[in-house]
């Protein structure tokens, strides 16, 4: 781990081992990572709805009927599932807010004052709005707009078909499978950014995800690092220990076969984390006298 101008940059390296047989992957693929909502803002909408640990936990089937604004399928399909593995696994409650969100949560919002609320900011342009000065979440939204009123149960629902689903999120890979064959590396940064007028830090998903990762497998204290929480074990456990949902995805870009072939990269910030697994291979074939 180390230090950049207003936050982190982590260096992970995970375990490609598994069930007796190793990923394989190549220096130029990239690490597709499944992303995990905190439990801030899971809990935030629990609040909405007064749901208590009981509900959140119990099992519920959903009927996929639609599409979410994205125009992916809303949910995975699942069922029975809880309300508090779709909020943390499943639904995109941390993303921006949209103008057909704004519309759509304007229509089911519970009670005349927070539909003027959010009709107030349809005809608004949201990137210079309040909601993108604050950096506001969905679930920060509806509470906003909500007040101390409470949103029904039926309108969980409507809230299920609009989210967007939990998108993959990609890493360039940072190791060779060729000095490194049972681990993959990547870089990441951890930007906080303070909002203005108020005592709220912002993280981005992925990188909150990761940076929970690393302090609970170090065993670091919280408090000295940018906060983040999320469930890092899982529906059921699944990913417990450390570990992770991911897979490989393949990549077209590719170094040339010769290593006399003379290669200038080019890159800027973060983008420039690739090149250490290609000059990794070619140190390696090179001290081998191997050629490509």
């Amino acid at each position: 781990m180390g230090e950049i101008q207003d936050g982190l940059l982590l260096h992970m390296e995970f375990d490609t081992r598994s069930g007796g047989q190793t990923i394989q992957y190549e220096s130029e693929d990239h690490l597709a990572t499944w992303q995990i909502n905190p439990n801030g803002e899971v809990i935030l909408i629990a609040s909405l709805f007064k749901w208590d640990k009981k509900t959140l936990k119990a099992n519920i089937e959903i009927r996929p009927h639609g599409s979410a604004l994205d125009g992916s399928v809303a949910v995975f399909g699942v069922a029975p599932t809880t309300r508090e593995t779709l909020l943390h696994y499943q639904l995109d409650i941390c993303g921006p807010v949209t103008p057909e969100m704004l519309e759509l949560l304007a229509a089911y919002s519970p009670g005349p004052a927070a539909k003027k609320y959010l009709n107030r900011y349809r005809f608004e342009c949201l990137s210079t709005s309040d909601i993108s000065r604050n950096l506001l979440t969905r679930g920060q939204l509806m509470k906003q707009a909500a007040s101390k009123a409470v949103w029904p149960e039926e309108e969980f629902s409507t809230l299920i078909s609009i989210m967007p689903r939990l998108r993959l999120w990609y890493f360039s890979i940072v190791s060779s499978p060729r000095v490194n064959p049972s681990s993959i590396a990547i870089t990441a940064g951890v930007l906080e950014t303070t909002i203005a007028h108020t005592d709220r830090g912002f993280i981005g998903l992925t990188a909150g995800y990761l940076h929970s990762l690393h302090l609970k497998e170090n065993q670091l204290n919280s408090s000295d690092e940018p906060e983040s929480s999320n469930n890092l074990e899982g529906p059921r456990s699944i990913v417990k220990d450390h570990k992770l949902f991911a897979h490989i995805r393949k990549s077209r870009f590719r170094l040339p076969d010769s290593d006399e072939t003379p290669i200038i990269f080019i890159a800027a910030g973060s983008g420039i984390t690739p090149f250490r697994a290609f000059v990794q291979k070619r140190k390696l074939l090179s001290s081998k006298g191997i050629s490509g």
